[in-house]
């Protein structure tokens, strides 16, 4: 892998944590503001977080591609 694609993959991986942060940090404050009545705005704010975490981490991406190719 050169070392460009690395940095910026890393850079991805960086911005991916930081948003993830920032979702947990929104999920709070969300909870606080609305004690009753949050689920829904909870709900979308965790399917946020769990796609994010399955595409970039998980790395649900390459299910679909092909066999032969390889990514890097």
């Amino acid at each position: 892998m050169s070392d460009e694609k690395l940095k910026r993959r890393l850079r991805i991986g960086y911005i991916v944590f930081g948003v993830l942060a920032a979702l947990k940090v929104a999920e709070y404050f969300v909870a606080k503001m609305f004690p009753v009545g949050d689920w829904p705005y909870l709900v979308i704010l965790a399917v946020i977080s769990a796609g994010l975490i399955a595409y970039f981490y998980k790395h649900i991406s390459q299910l679909w591609h092909s066999e032969g190719k390889e990514d890097g």
